[in-house]
């Protein structure tokens, strides 16, 4: 496995996270898509919660279930924040052949979150920024 120094850690990170982040601008910024917005705000928070995991390799989300599947997920509200109602079940969230990103050494294995329910009508607020 490649090592990971200080100096360098902040450039593996903000790969694929500030995708993320980059992808929720844009929707608070109402230029780009928004199908995804609840989960990747949820992976977001994960991410920023478990800072090392965006140095790793990509993730998978599997077994989303909402309470309403046909309600609004994304609210756009009149003072320009975005609400987003956020799954009641995740069935899986898998980091898969787990290993630094551009590694080419041997994957240590997984790391599965297994199971994840969200307290009922949870959302979370975008604000955009200036």
């Amino acid at each position: 496995m490649t090592a990971i120094y200080d100096e360098g850690m902040s450039e593996v990170v903000a790969q694929g996270f500030q995708d993320d982040v980059d992808y929720l601008m844009e929707v608070v910024e109402q230029t780009g898509p928004n199908d995804q917005a609840p989960e990747i705000a949820l992976m977001t928070v994960l991410q920023t919660a478990i800072p090392f995991l965006p140095a790793f390799s990509g993730y998978t989300i599997s077994g989303v279930e909402y309470d309403d599947p046909e309600a609004e997920r994304v609210i756009f509200n009149a003072d320009a924040t975005v609400t987003l109602i956020l799954p009641d079940r995740i069935g899986e969230i898998a980091y898969r052949d787990f290993k630094a990103r551009d590694s080419s050494g041997a994957a240590m294995g997984d790391i599965v979150f297994d199971e994840i329910r969200l307290l009922e009508n949870s959302t979370l607020k975008l604000i955009g920024t200036d």
